[in-house]
């Protein structure tokens, strides 16, 4: 979650390779192997030069990003695991700037003029607490099947819909119930405050401010969907009243209306972020291996005799054509993980290839609704222009 929202994702063992390989293709022992995933699940490392200690600390500095060709490094890792900038490009593969237009791959200042791919509320000074309050990080003592239904707040509380501005009060899947009967589920967040004891959300006239809760000099607006589709607002915008009003025909209404039972994109059946988001890292392209022919010692803290089938894992990738899929309660679309492909070996090393769900603690789901995709939002819509990402089949409902 926190790599996807400073635009980051697994690097895909391969892009810029020469610099992350040894010269000499290795090709190590079943012992080396075993050894190396001790220290990094990340099976090609033990083949590359990042499963070395030292090479992996100069991963992502200065001196290295500098010899790279097509990506940047982040300047950490997860257990060994390396991470590449994600950047905005069309569909042929060219960087875009700012501006849209294609950038040269043999520009030297091709890496600063190419749009870093991290969230818009990273961009705003937005720290973790600013948006998941205390029940998101504390929990309320329930346990759920997947992260994003234990989860409080929404988007439409903090901007709002297209017939109302913004309520300040939790609407999330985990949104507190009703304190007494007749009152809204639900937080609220006007009655919040920052450690320096200013409020955290503020109206002025018809705009909502919000300030850090790191930075007691930091405060933002926070721009509501409403006045994006009103015309004459400073936040009007024509595509943005397009996509809201857009009818199950095709067409766009010219006003507002009666109710949402027309409209194509109704927040009662979509997400917000099924099309804010401009990219999301998925499984597709992950391949596990998984070994049956080697028994290897079981994790301690699960069970003490030897496993039988040990898994091994690669890198994802980063992808634009999504399919989108149900969430937490079954009635609004969003972007959705894939199953793994695994490749498994027999007895007798023969090859058998599976797919297989992602599972997590007592058989819950582990990633068949990825919790990544509310952190990599942007301003204007994943496929504005129809340039950055391609459209997603139709397959969001009935």
């Amino acid at each position: 979650m926190v790599t996807t929202y400073f635009g980051l994702t697994w690097w895909d063992n391969e892009i810029d390779g020469d610099k992350m390989y040894p010269p000499e293709q290795r090709n190590p022992t079943e012992e080396e192997r075993y050894r190396a995933a001790l220290k990094n699940p990340e099976a090609a490392a033990a083949r590359g030069l990042w499963g070395e200690e030292k090479f992996l600390e100069q991963t992502g500095s200065p001196d290295l990003n500098a010899k790279l060709k097509t990506t940047q490094f982040a300047d950490f890792h997860g257990h060994g695991w390396v991470f590449r900038g994600v950047y905005n490009h069309d569909r042929k593969g060219n960087w875009l700037d700012k501006d849209g237009q294609p950038i040269a791959f043999d520009d030297p200042q091709r890496f600063q003029k190419a749009v870093h791919l991290a969230d818009i509320h990273l961009e705003k000074g937005m720290h973790c607490a600013d948006c998941h309050f205390a029940q998101d990080n504390h929990g309320n003592g329930k346990i759920y099947g997947e992260p994003r239904a234990a989860v409080e707040i929404d988007c439409v509380d903090c901007h709002g819909t297209i017939r109302q501005k913004a309520t300040l009060i939790t609407s999330g899947p985990a949104a507190p119930d009703a304190p007494r009967p007749g009152e809204p589920r639900g937080r609220r967040l006007d009655a919040l405050r920052t450690p320096s004891g200013l409020r955290r959300f503020e109206r002025r006239g018809d705009k909502l401010f919000q300030r850090s809760m790191t930075d007691a000099n930091v405060e933002w607006e926070i721009v509501q969907t409403k006045d994006t589709i009103t015309p004459g607002n400073s936040h009007f915008s024509m595509k943005s009243l397009r996509a809201k009003l857009m009818n199950r025909d095709g067409a766009a209404f010219s006003q507002m209306p009666a109710d949402d039972s027309q409209l194509a994109h109704a927040n009662s059946s979509m997400t917000c972020y099924a099309c804010h988001t401009s990219w999301t890292p998925t499984c597709f392209g992950c391949h596990l291996q998984m070994t049956a022919n080697v028994r290897r010692p079981m994790l301690p803290q699960r069970r003490t005799d030897d496993e039988e089938l040990h898994p091994a894992t690669t890198s994802g990738a980063a992808r634009r054509r999504i399919f989108p899929g149900r969430g937490w309660n079954g009635d609004r679309a969003s972007r959705c993980a894939s199953a793994f492909f695994v490749r498994g070996a027999g007895e007798f090393a023969e090859c058998e290839p599976r797919v297989a769900l992602l599972r997590a603690a007592d058989n819950f789901g582990g990633g068949i609704f990825r919790a990544s995709v509310q952190h990599v939002c942007a301003a204007h819509g994943s496929r504005e222009g129809n340039q950055t990402v391609q459209r997603l089949p139709c397959f969001c409902g009935e």
